[in-house]
């Protein structure tokens, strides 16, 4: 059976390009193709290598050593399921699970006190001073009793449950939406594979579906240019995708065109272009969903209002304590203060899961995930269409 490769020689075999999302090969310097159609004599060991998605990723040491600078040295603009310290199979691949030795030692995940630390103590300090001192000359010293300092815990901890659950619910969202493109972008890269006999229009579709995640990351991260695409499109398309006002739709635009073209053609039917289409609706949804979730946060009066009620609550709880511990007051509030605001500091960091941070999703791993699934699904068709 012929193949619908073009056939070619040893010393064009040693001209194949490294990246084989560069869909037209006569298009390409490096390749020299011969117009006569006969079997492909290219050879099984010839295929191009596999990118791992694991070499994206600064990989650390394993061990003690790993795990120490994990704990104590991660880049706080990544997020740290994308540090690999290969300290066990779990981490190795990018899943990490508190142990204890985090609850003791891990400071790259704790929530930094900041300036807040200075007000904190300022006003700590102060309070105590008064209490202590007794210098109102009045009974201010005698603090306030647990019955009004237990309906400000009522309130504050209401608020703060329901802080952290619609924080948390805004970042389990947007990965299961994430999650949801890695599923859709291999279904549409393998239907193209599998139902259209067009090599060309088939690396086409790939090289788009593959820069569609990456100008999803980019859109949502607020940056105007997608540089993460450069070996991936042909300079011309990458100069198209970044005049783009929106760079996710321009990429479904064009794996729309692509069906289009197979259809006209006649490479595939009406139920397989209705499949595949449904695809490329779905990344519209997931993408949308995104969207959402940035543009849409928790109410800015609801956050506010519970920062207020917390600094009140941090204000009384000396008026509670300096009757029981005197000085002690201070480093016990500030402890109690740090417990409080840390917590309303990881709902502001997971509210927007997209962005560059420690407790951010690993948007850039999903990125390589679904690129080296690809390249995977890519090279076993391409060889299955060599063994014919």
């Amino acid at each position: 059976m012929t193949s619908k490769y073009h056939n070619m020689d040893r010393r064009d075999e040693k001209k194949l390009v490294s990246n084989p999302f560069i869909g037209r090969a006569e298009d390409h310097p490096q390749v020299q193709v011969q117009t006569a159609a006969s079997t492909a004599t290219v050879q099984r060991n010839k295929l191009p290598k596999m990118p791992s998605i694991m070499s994206e990723r600064p990989i650390l040491k394993g061990g003690l050593k790993g795990h120490l600078d994990f704990m104590w040295y991660s880049n706080q603009k990544q997020s740290y399921l994308e540090h690999c310290t290969n300290h066990d199979d779990f981490t190795r691949n990018g899943v990490h699970y508190v142990n204890w030795a985090d609850v003791i030692l891990n400071v790259s995940g704790r929530p930094l006190a900041g300036w807040k630390f200075v007000w904190m103590l300022a006003t700590t300090t102060l309070v105590t001073y008064i209490c202590v001192k007794d210098v109102t000359g009045t009974n201010f010293d005698d603090g306030i009793d647990k019955d009004t300092l237990g309906y400000l815990t009522f309130g504050l901890s209401l608020l703060l449950v329901f802080r952290v659950k619609e924080s948390y619910n805004r970042y389990n969202e947007a990965r299961v939406k994430w999650g949801m493109m890695v599923n859709r972008t291999r279904d549409l890269v393998r239907q193209f594979w599998s139902y259209c006999d067009d090599v060309e229009l088939n690396s086409e579709a790939t090289r788009w579906t593959v820069a569609f995640v990456y100008a999803c990351k980019h859109s949502l991260r607020w940056k105007p240019v997608c540089d993460d695409v450069d070996d991936i499109l042909f300079p011309e398309e990458v100069q198209a995708l970044n005049a783009a006002d929106h760079m996710p739709v321009y990429c479904m635009e064009r794996l729309a065109e692509c069906l289009r073209r197979a259809r006209q053609r006649g490479l595939l039917d009406t139920q397989q272009v209705y499949m595949m289409d449904r695809n490329i609706t779905s990344f519209e949804d997931q993408i949308g969903a995104c969207e959402r979730i940035l543009k849409t946060p928790v109410p800015f009066g609801l956050v506010l209002h519970l920062r207020w009620i917390m600094i009140l609550y941090i204000l009384c709880v000396p008026l509670f304590l300096v009757q029981h511990l005197t000085w002690g007051t201070i480093p016990v509030t500030l402890l109690f203060a740090y417990t409080l605001t840390g917590l309303e500091d990881i709902s502001q960091e997971i509210e927007n899961p997209f962005r560059e941070t420690w407790h951010a999703l690993p948007i850039d791993s999903i990125c390589a995930c679904i690129k080296k699934n690809c390249y995977e699904i890519l090279a076993r068709m391409q060889q299955v269409d060599r063994d014919v």
